[in-house]
């Protein structure tokens, strides 16, 4: 999985067939709420969950998550 996302991200091609950003950060913001409640750190879910949203404004969402480093970018 390591090397194909790197690959993705080599090239800057995003397939999002499988799983797109949009709907794997769905899921992350899930995971935050629920994490949340229970009063445990989000410290690290709220990172991912900022370039995610940082990645899908840039008009990433139906990419594949690797597009996420394009929101890490200067």
């Amino acid at each position: 999985m390591v090397a194909g996302t790197a690959a993705d991200i080599e090239a800057k091609q995003y397939n999002g067939a499988g799983a797109n950003l949009a709907v794997t950060t769905a899921d992350v913001d899930h995971v935050l709420h629920a994490t949340r409640s229970r009063g445990l750190d989000t410290s690290q879910l709220e990172a991912i969950k900022a370039v995610s949203d940082r990645a899908i404004a840039k008009g990433h969402g139906a990419d594949s998550w690797a597009s996420a480093i394009e929101a890490l970018g200067g």
